[in-house]
C-alpha cells in the first residue's frame, strides 16, 4: 500500500511540473491564459510535493515550508478562476487580481511566530501532533492550532466559492456563444467546467486528508490513493485541454452594440419575420463561421435585439436557430442524393464545423441517428 501511496503522491507533482513546463515554451505571444496555467501548474506540483514530504514524515523538512506550503492551498482555486476568466477575456486586467488573495494576510502573524517566537523542537511538535490538538500551556502553540483551524475553514470556503463562480462564469459564456457563433466546436469550455467539478471533489477530499489525517485515524491509505487519484486524473487533463487551447474570441462576454445602418426595426416580430426570408433567400447558414454579426448588418438591427427576438419566437439560441436549419437542409440532402454521400460531406456542404458536429446535432433534433435516417428514407 505505501508503495502505491508514493506513487499516488508523486505523480501530482511529476504530471504537473511537466505540464507547467509545456505551457510556459508552447504559449503563442499574448496568450497570457496558457502563461498563467503555466504558473498554476508549477504551483500544484509544489503544493504535492509538500504534500509528499509531510506523508512521509520528513518533518523538519515540512516545518522549514509549512507557511509556504498553506500559500500554496491559498492560490489553488482562485488561480482556477482567473484562469478562466483570463481565457474568456485575455484583457483581464492585473488590477482586479490582488482581491482574491486578501486571505493570504493571515500567513504573515502565523510566519512570524511559527519562525520566530518558537524553537526547532517546538515547530516539529506542532508539525507532528499540535496541528490535531492545542498545547493549552504554551500561548503560541495556542495561537498556531487556532490559526490553522481558521486556515482550514478559508480554505473549504474558497474551494466551494470559487467552483461557484467559476461555475456560474462558464455558464455566462456558454449562453454567450451560442448566442452569437453558429458553430461553438474550438470554443466551447464544457470540458473546463467537468474539470473544475472534477477538482472541487478532489480537493475536498485532499482537504480532509490536510486537515484530520485520516490514514491516522483509521490506519487505511485508501482515502488518501482515491483522492489523490481523481485530483491527478483532473490535473493532467486541465494541462491537456490547456496545452490545446487556441485564444478565444474576445468580443464574448462584452456586448457590444452594432449601430443600425439603414433603419431600427422596432417590433420583434417585424424583425424576425425578415430573418425567416432572409434564411430561406440568403441561406446564411450554409456558411460555418456564421456569427449573429454578419446578420445584425443585413437585417439593421442590433446584436441584443435580433439575439433577442430570436429567442422570444423560436424558443432556441442563435447557435440552436441557425443548426436547425442546417439539419433541415441535410435532410433534404440525403433525400435527393444522386449518389451515396457520407455524413462528413453532408454536414460541411450545410454549414457545420466537423462531422462529429453533425451527426450530434443530427440526433438531438431528429432523434435519430444520421445511418439511421438514411435507411429510412432509402426504405
Amino acid at each position: 500500500m505505501n508503495k502505491l501511496i508514493e506513487l499516488s503522491l508523486l505523480l501530482p507533482v511529476f504530471i504537473p511540473f511537466v505540464i507547467s513546463g509545456l505551457l510556459f515554451f508552447n504559449s503563442e505571444y499574448g496568450n497570457r491564459s496558457k502563461r498563467l496555467l503555466s504558473i498554476f501548474m508549477f504551483n500544484i506540483a509544489l503544493l504535492f510535493a509538500g504534500l509528499y514530504i509531510l506523508f512521509f514524515k520528513y518533518y523538519n523538512l515540512y516545518a522549514a515550508i509549512l507557511s509556504f506550503h498553506v500559500l500554496q492551498l491559498f492560490l489553488v482555486f482562485p488561480g482556477i478562476y482567473i484562469y478562466v476568466k483570463m481565457l474568456i477575456d485575455n484583457n483581464y486586467s492585473f488590477k482586479f487580481y490582488y482581491k482574491h488573495f486578501y486571505p493570504i494576510i493571515i500567513i504573515i502573524p502565523t510566519a512570524v511566530v511559527f519562525y520566530f517566537l518558537i524553537d526547532s523542537n517546538e515547530r516539529y511538535m506542532f508539525v507532528t501532533e499540535l496541528r490535531y490538538r492545542a498545547e493549552w500551556s504554551n500561548w503560541a502553540m495556542v495561537f498556531l492550532y487556532f490559526v490553522r483551524i481558521i486556515n482550514i475553514v478559508i480554505i473549504i470556503f474558497q474551494f466551494v466559492f470559487y467552483w461557484f463562480i467559476t461555475n456560474k462564469l462558464l455558464r455566462k459564456y456558454t449562453v454567450e456563444i451560442n448566442n452569437i457563433f453558429s458553430n461553438t466546436e474550438g470554443i466551447s469550455l464544457n470540458g473546463v467546467k467537468v474539470l473544475n467539478n472534477t477538482l472541487f471533489i478532489g480537493s475536498l477530499s485532499c482537504m480532509g486528508f490536510y486537515a484530520f489525517n485520516p490514514i491516522k485515524i483509521f490506519e487505511n491509505g485508501l482515502f488518501l490513493l482515491i483522492a489523490l487519484g481523481i485530483i491527478s486524473v483532473a490535473i493532467f487533463l486541465l494541462g491537456i485541454i490547456g496545452l490545446r487551447q487556441k485564444m478565444l474570441p474576445q468580443d464574448i462576454i462584452v456586448e457590444e452594440e452594432i449601430e443600425p445602418v439603414v433603419e431600427e426595426i422596432d417590433n420583434d416580430i417585424d424583425l424576425y419575420k425578415k430573418l425567416l426570408k432572409y434564411f430561406d433567400t440568403n441561406k446564411p447558414y450554409l456558411n460555418a463561421e456564421l456569427r449573429i454579426e454578419n446578420l445584425v448588418l443585413e437585417l439593421s438591427t442590433n446584436r441584443t435585439h435580433l439575439s433577442n427576438a430570436i429567442n422570444k419566437f423560436s424558443g432556441k439560441n442563435f447557435n440552436q436557430f441557425v443548426n436547425d436549419y442546417r439539419i433541415g437542409e441535410s435532410k433534404i440532402m440525403i433525400a435527393n442524393k444522386n449518389r451515396k454521400v457520407s455524413s462528413e460531406e453532408i454536414g460541411m456542404a450545410v454549414g457545420f464545423g466537423s462531422v462529429r458536429t453533425f451527426e450530434r446535432n443530427f440526433k438531438n433534433i431528429e432523434g435519430v441517428s444520421v445511418g439511421e435516417y438514411v435507411k429510412s428514407v432509402s426504405l
